[in-house]
């Protein structure tokens, strides 16, 4: 049988690629596609007759179309491996110089507008379309019954061209802003009323390190709750002013109370009220008479207002407003729960916009950015965040529009009026939220509760941590990485205790084998903590290549060695060359979202002694690790030394070129 003339000229390439004089940068798996494209769709079957149009067709119609890709990162290998593709073409003389400059001019000029083209879903074809929305849904493509179930259901839901369905079901999530490159604020913006068909994009949820979903969440039961929810202050305000509201109340056309009411209403709460004068001036002896020309000077009630409409506690009816609860809903532990929940979504959805309207400030985007501080300390847990960040995070996001000098002035002049940041916590922690020491700030369980709740309203499923006596240690794994080190402590001891050292470890062992970088890390330490009692299963795991060096430290330990003193180590158990590239490739593959540049390049040099990169690269390319061209491609691009990039990069198109399992 003929081979594959594409695989044919893959293999030149790879080796021509890999020459020592030749600097890799690309991807093989990107450079079989771009070759395989245009013999399919471009119709060029031999590099000597590729044009300038033809990477034109390409890279800006045929890409677009056929390609679905998560984000704009995924685009990162395509321009080089082509200009690798170019090199190749010149290197055995395919095409003469002259002809080759021209090539390259065309790709200069496609490559400002590549990526726009990209994620443009006008360009995109049918099958992309579809492609997306898998993606979007995180289906695993190489799993064909997961395929095949989530195609049966798309058509099950729309029962026509998938064309159709996508653009008139919007299947596709509701995050074009971010994909489109329009900014992580603009999607969160819409984070508060973003419907069930949506959820949060993938890109968003790898940006947050949260790639495989939110970790499981422990939280107290409904009765519990229901306490914490009945004494929530802001809660216990905001049922006043219902009471007060009772049946009905007239109200303007801008949905306000008029003047005299708002007093009365005010008063009913104990907000204070400016003091007027009567009407001929102030006499000696003569009481002041309250006076205010209109709701908006009594900021206090405007926000206990707006707020009570936001979470739909009265309902207007043009020139009144109607009370709908019933005294049940606030006696029930669901009920207290559906209306504490309801008011914590209208806080974080419209306290700053509140607070900038009061002060009659239109300069900062604010809508949705409650929101955004919110997500944030959901995914921090219970390490929290410190107020600085969450102000730093919600002056980014609210002056993003405005240019960095405007921008600055613009939010320098709003914080006049308080800090924003601390205006939000304040009703936050009124409603019982959030707790806040000098260090950081956190969700309460409450807190916790309100927000996974609201996660779940737009499709995003945060599981909960089942009983210790159901969890399994892949639950464990998972929910390690939302935990702080006592909780984590806690957690894993109860689970240990109820059942056998060895089932605990050979579980434990189990999810480190098959699971991702960081969940094999996670689930080995968890392993050692249950001590010497189950050595049996880690001489077992010295059989398991992605185990081996776990095994190898745990063993050592054990025989009583300092792992910081590798003369301490018996003989057996000294780690080889394979066993360390494994554990570094474990250790930046697992660490990918969290270290910045330099934290990468200061963590290879911690862990490889000067001199022996290269060697190590080698040793990590032949690996079967599935992360380690990624690992290495960053490496590579991420390196200031020339020479070591250069190494990284070349292992890293070695890697990419070995068969797949």
């Amino acid at each position: 049988m003929a081979k594959d003339p594409v695989a044919a000229l893959m293999d030149e390439l790879v080796q021509w690629v890999l020459r020592p004089e030749y600097e890799a940068d690309g991807d093989p798996a990107e450079a079989d596609m771009l070759l395989r494209y245009l013999t399919d769709y471009v119709g060029v079957t031999d590099l000597r007759e590729l044009e300038p149009a033809h990477l034109h067709e390409l890279l800006l119609r045929v890409y677009p179309r056929k390609v679905a890709v998560g984000n704009r990162e995924e685009l990162a290998d395509t321009i080089p491996t082509v200009r690798v593709i170019l090199d190749f073409i010149e290197g055995t003389e395919r095409q003469g110089e002259s002809q080759v400059r021209q090539l390259r001019k065309a790709l200069d000029e496609i490559e400002p507008r590549f990526a726009d083209q990209m994620m443009n879903p006008a360009n995109w074809g049918t099958g992309r379309t579809v492609a997306q929305a898998m993606l979007r849904d995180g289906v695993d493509f190489d799993d064909a019954d997961v395929v095949e179930e989530w195609m049966s259901e798309f058509d099950e839901a729309h029962r026509k061209s998938p064309r159709d369905a996508l653009s008139d079901a919007d299947l596709l999530p509701k995050t074009a802003a971010l994909l489109n490159g329009d900014g992580l604020d603009e999607f969160l913006d819409s984070l508060s009323d973003l419907d069930a068909s949506g959820g949060l994009d993938p890109e968003l949820l790898e940006m947050l390190g949260l790639a495989d979903g939110f970790p499981p969440i422990r939280l107290p039961d409904e009765s519990e709750l229901a306490d914490a929810a009945r004494a929530s202050g802001l809660l216990l305000r905001l049922r006043k002013l219902i009471e007060w509201v009772g049946d009905s109340r007239a109200v303007g056309d801008d949905g306000e109370l008029a003047p005299a009411d708002a007093v009365e209403a005010a008063e009913a709460l104990g907000i204070p009220v400016p003091a007027g004068k009567n009407d001929d001036g102030a006499r000696p002896g003569s009481p002041d008479e309250p006076s205010v020309s209109s709701m908006r000077e009594l900021p206090e009630l405007l926000h206990l207002w707006r707020i009570a409409e936001e979470a739909e506690l009265y309902s207007d009816r043009v020139d009144h407003v109607r009370v709908d609860q019933d005294d049940q809903e606030w006696q029930s532990d669901e009920g207290i729960l559906d209306l504490w929940a309801s008011v914590f979504s209208a806080v974080t959805a419209e306290t700053l916009s509140i607070h900038a309207e009061v002060h009659k400030w239109d300069e900062l985007v604010l809508e949705g950015a409650g929101s955004i501080v919110a997500l944030m300390l959901f995914v921090a847990r219970e390490q929290g965040v410190s107020k600085a960040e969450l102000s730093e995070l919600v002056q980014e996001t609210s002056t993003d529009h405005l240019p960095p000098a405007k921008a600055q002035k613009a939010w320098k002049l709003f914080c006049k009026h308080g800090d924003p940041v601390q205006v939000l916590l304040d009703r936050l922690d009124e409603h019982g939220a959030v707790e806040i020491d000098d260090e950081a700030v956190r969700l309460t369980p409450l807190g916790l509760w309100g927000m996974r709740a609201n996660l779940e309203e737009i499709g995003v499923e945060v599981p909960l941590l089942p009983p210790t006596e159901e969890m399994t240690a892949e639950d464990l794994v998972r929910a390690a990485a939302g935990l702080t080190e006592d909780d984590l402590e806690a957690e894993s001891s109860a689970w240990v205790a109820l059942r056998p050292a060895e089932q605990a470890v050979d579980e434990l062992l189990t999810v480190a084998s098959s699971g991702g970088a960081g969940e094999r890390m996670m689930a080995t330490s968890l392993a050692l903590g249950v001590g010497a009692v189950a050595e049996r299963r880690w001489k077992d795991a010295l059989e398991r290549v992605e185990l081996r060096p776990y095994a190898k430290m745990a063993l050592a330990t054990f025989a009583g060695a300092d792992p910081a003193d590798p003369g301490s180590v018996p003989d057996d158990l000294q780690p080889e060359l394979a066993d360390v590239a494994w554990m570094l490739t474990d250790v930046f593959a697992a660490t990918a979202d969290e270290l910045e540049p330099d934290e990468v390049v200061g963590q290879l040099q911690e862990s490889v002694p000067a001199g022996q990169e290269t060697e190590i690269f080698e040793a990590m390319c032949r690996l079967p690790h599935p992360d380690v061209h990624s690992v290495l491609d960053r490496l590579g691009r991420l390196h200031p030394d020339k020479k070591i990039a250069k190494a990284a990069r070349k292992a890293a198109f070695k890697a990419g070129s070995r068969p797949r399992a």
